[in-house]
């Protein structure tokens, strides 16, 4: 019984920490948007956020479902009238994959813009 506590507490970590990889500011270099992930551990939920300067806007995405490695979202952009399902796949620390489907239907890297950790 111990084992199984321990697998399972092992396992809730892991993902607690595969979760917490998704969290910061991400870029492309083909959009002037930047994406904002931020996890709550206490609530176990994910917020994700778009701005633009360029643009002079923020978008919010909506949370559909959470596998492993993928976060799955859908997002309408009020300004040009577009919806899309994306869904991020964690490619390594740095990178995320972005699948976009619906208006638009691409894929995209985003790459994770270093920060100052001292945030926490």
């Amino acid at each position: 019984m111990k084992l199984l506590l321990t697998a399972l507490l092992l396992t809730s970590l892991s993902a607690k920490a595969q979760m917490e990889k998704f969290e910061g500011v991400w870029t492309s270099p083909t959009s002037s948007y930047f994406t904002t992930i931020m996890y709550n551990e206490e609530k176990d939920q994910f917020k994700i956020i778009n701005f633009s300067f360029k643009e002079d806007e923020v978008i919010y995405e909506k949370i559909t479902k959470v596998e492993d490695d993928k976060i799955f979202t859908s997002l309408h952009n009020e300004s040009n009238s577009y919806s899309v399902n994306v869904i991020y796949e964690l490619l390594n620390d740095d990178q995320i994959l972005c699948v976009f489907e619906g208006d638009i239907n691409r894929r995209v890297a985003i790459t994770r813009m270093p920060m100052d950790k001292n945030y926490d």
